[in-house]
């Protein structure tokens, strides 16, 4: 709510002060302090169809030396989700082709609780400390079938699978913040300590028969994958004026995490030797940064280097995977400003970054619910850099604003995934790195208020790539186009009601290996103030027209995969809220 932001940064080229991790942009939401002293809450519960119960209360007090606030919140939700897959092998050529149909219904069930305070030690000195825990039981079934057709195109053969598949979770999160502002104006400094724990235990139980020509006695297969992780991250920021346009920004970073995976498969009872090992995961990532910034007349400038030290490493009890990477990378960033009238703006901003492999990318050891298609991490898989460059033109006036702006990323090492057939006819999926991508685009975001009560916002991106690289052998260069678009509106009416709705549009893209067909979805929402807006019941339809079906094609030598799958159909929700001793658009205190 506009009432509560101080300001927001978007920021599509993050500085030196942010880690260089990933390639996306920043949103920066800035709130302004809670002044309101006392008790406030609210509670809020939900119900939705398909089954999607939740329960959340949120409570705060507050006084001159500390703010204390607790929230407690459960959900109980059912997804359903269906595929239909065709797969095309050519041998010799003949066409042997396989008709497979899943079907899924997954349940979460979760509770949650996250409590801490602010301590105001004095005008100038804050400390914050909280603690987060979530307890999630994932229960999941999938039924899968397999029809294998002949020459003539008549079922040959038939397999039926069905997996159940159990996953509890435990996440916990320690965390304190220390705030200190200085006499001079704008001089702060911030330092944070965050310690995460988890551990959960993905489990698979899979009873498979041929159906045709003739039953055959169940196959049992189970998996277990029991993982943990600890994470420990510190960090710091100290900003400092040096005259009435100028400052200097300083900090580090590092970040120590290890996740084992004990992960063991048997069929029909008798363990799988290649399938019994135990990962270790470590990770050690330092930062230091540097950023100086000025402002000459019209003309503003923030000049940054970051330097990071990674150092990550993987290994398994059998000796198979292992492997260990250390690199030291610099990463510049420079932003440029110049306003070229009132609220008319011209910048022009460089960047550097990094993206590391995530460990489920690194992870040799998949799920096996589907045995045809199965996935893999890759233990070798390198991180992909990024430089990215962009130019823009902000432009705001009255009830209208508008933000064009053209950019050009070029990436080495990126991520592709790559898909082959094994030489017992099942396919894998594996990521891995390729060359270059070359990507030049154009973007344009721009809102508009017409009326008091509407409000309309749209984006719109267009960009050109091109992808080099081959991996086995097999050439993936790519050279295409595609877009996206989002339009968003919100009307305002008297005695507070309040109408949200909102269009999603992704085009067609692809690689050397996939064709990405488009997909659409749409959102509604509609809000009524209730109480004397102590308050509010609202009607959330997401996914409007079920419209979110992901269609792709996957092709390589002698064989044609087709797709088309639904994660998530059309969900309709309820929700009642009530607040006590507090705004209408008061947030609530959520963990990071």
């Amino acid at each position: 709510p506009a009432e509560n932001i101080s300001k927001v940064e978007v920021i599509t080229n993050p500085s030196a002060r942010y880690e260089a991790q990933g390639t996306a942009g920043i949103i920066n939401i800035i709130l302004k302090k809670n002044k309101k002293g006392g008790f406030s809450g609210s509670v809020q519960v939900s119900a939705g169809n398909p089954r999607d119960y939740r329960a959340n209360v949120n409570l705060a007090y507050k006084t001159e030396k500390i703010n204390l606030f607790t929230n407690v919140g459960y959900r109980n939700s059912n997804f359903f989700g269906e595929e239909k897959r065709r797969q095309t092998v050519t041998n010799n050529g003949i066409e042997n082709i396989l008709l497979q149909n899943n079907d899924q219904d997954r349940n979460d069930d979760a509770q949650n609780i996250f409590f801490g305070g602010d301590y105001y030690i004095n005008d100038k000195n804050t400390l914050t400390a909280s603690f987060y825990h979530t307890f999630l039981k994932n229960t999941d079934e999938t039924r899968l079938s397999y029809s294998y057709l002949d020459a003539t195109g008549a079922i040959d053969s038939t397999i039926s699978r069905i997996e159940n598949y159990k996953e509890p979770q435990n996440f916990n999160r320690l965390e304190m913040n220390y705030v200190k502002t200085f006499d001079k104006k704008g001089q702060k400094l911030e330092m944070d300590v965050q310690y995460d724990f988890w551990n959960d235990d993905e489990q698979e139980s899979i009873r498979q028969q041929r159906t045709i020509p003739a039953t055959t006695d169940f196959t049992t297969i189970r998996s277990d994958d029991v993982e943990s992780s600890k994470d420990f991250l510190f960090q710091a920021n100290f900003v400092s004026p040096l005259t009435e346009t100028s400052r200097l920004e300083t900090g580090f970073r590092g970040e120590i995490r290890r996740i084992t995976s004990d992960y063991m498969v048997h069929i029909d009872e008798q363990l799988v030797p290649e399938l019994d090992n135990e990962l270790d995961y470590n990770e050690r990532i330092y930062g230091v940064y540097a950023q100086y910034g000025d402002k000459i007349g019209k003309f503003s400038y923030l000049l940054g280097l970051r330097v990071e030290h990674s150092d990550i490493g993987i290994d398994d009890q059998k000796q198979l995977f292992n492997d260990s990477k250390k690199y030291t990378n610099l990463f510049p960033t420079a932003h440029f400003s110049y306003e070229l009238a009132d609220r008319t703006d011209m910048q022009l901003s460089y960047s550097r970054r990094i993206n590391r492999p995530a460990f489920w990318q690194l992870n040799p050891f998949g799920g096996l619910t589907d045995f045809r298609n199965l996935f893999a991490g890759n233990p070798d898989l390198n991180p992909m850099y990024t430089n990215s460059f962009e130019v823009a033109f902000l432009k705001r006036w009255g009830k209208f604003s508008i933000n064009p702006s053209l950019y050009y990323q070029h990436t080495t090492d990126f991520f592709n995934f790559v898909t082959t057939q094994q030489t017992d006819g099942n396919f894998l999926t594996i990521p891995v790195n390729l060359d270059t991508e070359d990507r030049l685009g154009f973007e344009l975001s721009t809102t508009y208020n017409p009326f008091k009560w509407l409000r309309l916002s749209g984006e719109f991106n267009f960009y050109q790539y091109d992808q080099k690289g081959e991996y086995l052998g097999r050439n993936f260069d790519t050279k295409d186009e595609t877009w996206f678009t989002r339009i968003n509106s919100r009307m305002r009416f008297n005695k507070g009601l309040s109408v949200q709705a909102s269009f999603n549009y992704r085009g067609r893209n692809q690689n050397g290996q996939t064709l990405q067909k488009a997909q659409y979805h749409s959102d509604f929402a509609i809000s009524k103030d209730i109480f004397n807006d102590k308050g509010a019941i609202t009607l959330n339809v997401r996914n409007v027209f079920d419209s979110r079906i992901q269609d792709r094609v996957v092709t390589g030598e002698n064989f044609r995969l087709e797709s088309e799958s639904i994660r998530v159909g059309r969900r309709i929700s309820l929700t009642f809220v009530y607040r006590f001793n507090r705004k209408k658009g008061q947030r609530d205190r959520l963990p990071d």
